[in-house]
């Protein structure tokens, strides 16, 4: 019958089995993952159509503004209402074609984004085709689209 060996120095074992850390690891991410709230607000902009650079000179420019309180401006003017906004976004949808008209949108920083969300889906709702979203924190610079640069 053997004898089990006597190790004359006996040390302690200098590593960790990190397979079960591992494991408790993913179930956590997993959990997370699950337990991850799905977003409840999006408005989903086509913006292939432009590649940028200049704006051609008979385009007509509309500034829509949102202040921090929500108030909507059209060209400096105070919109009263949403259909006041909805009926300037549809004469623009409308005559798009024939004046190139644009709207650029200038909300305020602070600008609470459900209002915002609620001019974009509202342009989009009514076909307006030309459309900037305008930054006072962005830098614009010019666009290299289609150039081998």
């Amino acid at each position: 019958m053997a004898t089990p060996s006597q190790d004359l120095d006996p040390q302690p074992l200098m590593t960790l089995d990190m397979a079960p850390f591992a494991g408790v690891v993913l179930s956590l991410l997993a959990l997370w993952f699950v337990a991850m709230p799905r977003p409840q607000h999006a408005v989903s902009l086509d913006i292939t159509g432009h590649c940028g650079g200049l704006i051609p000179s008979e385009a007509v420019i509309h500034t829509l503004g949102i202040d921090v309180d929500g108030t909507v401006t059209w060209n400096g003017e105070t919109l009263s209402n949403r259909a006041a906004l909805d009926a300037r976004l549809q004469a623009v949808a409308t005559a798009a074609m024939a004046d190139q008209a644009e709207v650029h949108i200038h909300p305020h920083q602070l600008a609470d984004f459900g209002v915002v969300a609620g001019v974009l889906a509202s342009a989009q709702r009514h076909g307006v085709r030309n459309l900037g979203l305008i930054g006072a924190d962005l830098e614009v610079f010019p666009s290299h689209c289609g150039s081998s640069i």
